[in-house]
């Protein structure tokens, strides 16, 4: 079984957000060129690319990278210069990285293996551990398809590493400041084990860590000193005002002890221990208090699994229905003003669980999504700002999870100086379930969930559709 790391599925996409690495105190901080703990690097004989300098990717300069010609695809051949054991590639990307690719290997640079494939990988500096790969090449190739800027596929180093690597879940922050109701708070969050925080002989006490920006929050540990909490509870926050409680401890042993809260996983920037009942007649008193952060997990694109297909549509200007009629290769274009907007009829009133706009280059930085009932009165879903440009394919999944029959894009600001461009405007929810009472003639084309039914064009007055034939297991309802 391949590693797992950071929970994401069998591969550690290990996606370094700024805000992240200046908090991570783990080899992988945002600087091009680092090298993964635990690998043993098989030196590269060279590299080609189908465009750009493939050998500025394999010459152990992290301030040198290859890249590619603007234009899709593109791959980059890493020959190692005889054939070995691989047992993990860490691919070190610039900014303007792939948002898909595949990964594959050869022996004789004619017959190729696909090692891994990688779609709707995050935009930004990122470098992409693949691990537990244990095979035999001599030659690694990186076939990049879909770009996530307008510019070429651009990497600063392809390590090719003969163990495997092992990264932890998380990365010991560096907390901001501390603050408490008394006593100097700084103490625990010093890294010095023999230093502690003691609060007043009162209860109750709080004491509060600020990360000094929002972090993915794992896990924390509290290092007590014998002079403890007996019942406390644990908050977090987003800004220093809201609180969502995480945990409530109760009747808590005495003597020193460490309370460790792991599988946190959410973001937060300030962490609050409030002690309510001490243990001793002394203070409260903590040795550490630790917090172990991680990249912001990818969120994984929602699957549409019921399509539901709109009568029509309409816009300010351009062919409105270019952007419903199932063909990625025809889009809406609106003219190149501010606002423009595109409105989808789905014919009736439908459950929508959510919309997935796919914009061409030009797109939105600014806009809304709105649903109605009756194209009269409109409810605002979602209203996005700041939307990176991402170039082609841009795909944005909105939530929606209500009863509409009109669904509306207000764009607001464009990314260019082009109009709005959407390739596809995809609904996907439930239609009404519209029940015939029997005895009654039931038409073929009535059945509103089917499994293995063949159905055919019919004579009949009218048209429509008649059964064809029937298989063990079939059914219509």
């Amino acid at each position: 079984m391949k590693n797992i790391t950071l929970k994401l599925q069998s591969r550690l996409f290990y996606l370094c957000a700024t805000l992240i690495c200046a908090l991570s105190t783990f080899a992988f901080e945002n600087n091009p060129g680092q090298i993964p703990p635990n690998c043993t690097i098989i030196p590269a004989a060279g590299a080609t690319a189908t465009s750009g300098n493939g050998a500025l990717a394999v010459d152990n300069n992290g301030g040198s990278r290859w890249e590619s010609a603007a234009a899709d695809p593109q791959s980059l051949t890493v020959d190692l210069g005889a054939a070995v054991n691989v047992n993990a590639i860490t691919i070190d990307w610039e900014t303007a990285n792939a948002k898909n690719y595949t990964l594959s290997g050869s022996v004789n640079g004619t017959d190729w293996t696909l090692i891994e494939g990688f779609t709707n990988m995050a935009v930004g500096a990122r470098t992409d551990i693949i691990d537990g790969i244990n095979a035999t090449y001599r030659y690694l190739k990186m076939d990049g398809t879909a770009r996530n800027t307008p510019y070429g596929y651009s990497i600063w180093e392809f390590y090719v590493c003969a163990d495997e690597i092992t990264v932890p879940d998380c990365t010991a922050a560096v907390i901001a400041s501390a603050t408490a109701t008394t006593g100097n708070a700084a103490m625990a969050i010093d890294d010095n084990a023999a230093s502690r925080w003691e609060s007043a002989f009162a209860d109750p006490q709080t004491f509060t860590a600020d990360l000094g920006a929002t972090a993915f929050v794992k896990e924390i540990n509290i290092s007590w000193e014998t002079a403890n909490a007996k019942n406390y509870t644990l908050s977090a926050s987003v800004n220093g005002t809201d609180w969502v409680i995480l945990e409530t401890l109760t009747d808590m042993p005495t003597g020193p002890r460490v309370d460790n809260f792991d599988d946190i996983d959410t973001e937060y920037r300030y962490l609050r221990m409030e002690g309510t009942a001490r243990n001793t007649p002394y203070g409260y008193s903590i040795f550490e208090f630790d917090v172990c952060v991680a990249p912001v997990p990818p969120v994984p694109p929602l699957v549409c699994d019921s399509p539901l297909e709109a009568a029509s549509a309409s816009a300010t200007t351009g062919t409105a229905a270019a952007a419903i009629d199932g063909n990625i290769g025809t889009r809406w274009a609106s003219n190149a003003s501010d606002p423009e907007s595109l409105t989808v009829d789905m014919g009736e009133v439908d459950t929508i669980d959510f919309v997935k706009i796919d914009w061409e280059t030009a797109n939105a930085k600014n806009y809304t999504l709105s649903g109605s009932v009756d194209g009269v009165s409109w409810t605002v879903i979602a209203e996005k700002t700041n939307m990176a440009p991402f170039g082609d394919h841009r795909i944005d999944d909105i939530v929606v999870e209500g009863n509409y029959r009109y669904l509306k894009m207000d764009g607001i600001v464009r990314n260019t100086p082009y109009g709005y461009s959407i390739w596809e405007f995809e609904v996907c929810g439930q239609a009404p379930i519209n029940y015939i009472p029997v005895p009654a003639h039931i038409e073929a084309e009535d059945w509103y969930a089917m499994h293995g039914v063949q159905t055919e064009a019919s004579a009949d007055t009218g048209g429509g559709l008649h059964v064809a034939y029937i298989d063990d297991n079939d059914w219509m309802d």
